[in-house]
């Protein structure tokens, strides 16, 4: 049974950097940026899902499907990438 759980947890840790490199990916190319780059569009895709759930947590919407992480991961990537844009790198 132990095997059963570790092996679930990998296939979701893998499912979840796929989603944040997709997410990644979909994001920098909507926003205009260098999506080039794989390591930087898995970081942003991660962030992204942070950021979506958290804003969509706020106005009580969520998810537990595979297009409802990926819509909220483009959304928050999204964010991510004008408030990057628009307060860090000027």
């Amino acid at each position: 049974m132990i095997l059963f759980n570790s092996f679930a947890a990998l296939i979701s840790i893998a499912i979840d950097i796929v989603i944040g490199i997709v997410v990644g990916f979909v994001a920098t190319t909507m926003v205009g940026e260098d999506s080039s780059n794989m390591m930087m569009n898995c970081l942003i895709g991660f962030i992204g899902g942070i950021v979506g759930h958290l804003l969509f947590g706020f106005i009580g919407i969520y998810t537990n499907s595979i297009i409802g992480n990926l819509i909220f991961g483009i959304v928050g990537a999204c964010a991510a990438l004008w408030v990057y844009r628009k307060f860090i790198r000027k």
